[in-house]
């Protein structure tokens, strides 16, 4: 989630200031995009039956779509991004197609915005100098 005093400057910025934001904003959601690909992202292989094991396996990547929104439901300026993911991913084992384990993805929520906001903060006092 993007602080509201960036989103703020955002509102209030000229058209310069207000791409560079977007800027800062779409590359730190591409950053957690890939690190969720690396780190994160995984599904599931084997049974689940009396005996059975099931191993967690790693992805080939996500398949993913975002979608800007510049204001919040009061119409207030709120610069954000949802992302949405495919629940079908490639596994590395054997290239067939399963399910995304939800569970890891549940997990990361939290820590997962935290690095957006972090590299964004870091992004935009490179880019603005803002603190």
């Amino acid at each position: 989630m993007i602080p509201k005093s960036a989103s703020i400057l955002w509102g209030v910025g000229d058209a310069a200031t207000q791409e560079r934001i977007v800027q800062a904003h779409h590359a730190a959601v591409a950053e957690v995009l890939a690190y969720m690909e690396r780190e994160v992202a995984a599904t599931r292989t084997g049974t689940t039956g009396q005996g059975g094991a099931v191993a967690q396996v790693d992805v080939t990547g996500l398949i993913a779509t975002a979608f800007d929104h510049f204001d919040s439901r009061a119409g207030d300026p709120h610069l954000h991004t949802h992302v949405v993911i495919s629940n079908k991913v490639q596994t590395v084992l054997d290239g067939k197609w399963r399910s995304l384990d939800g569970r890891p993805m549940h997990e990361a929520v939290v820590a997962l915005s935290e690095l957006h906001e972090t590299l964004f903060a870091d992004e935009l006092t490179r880019s603005l100098g803002v603190q």
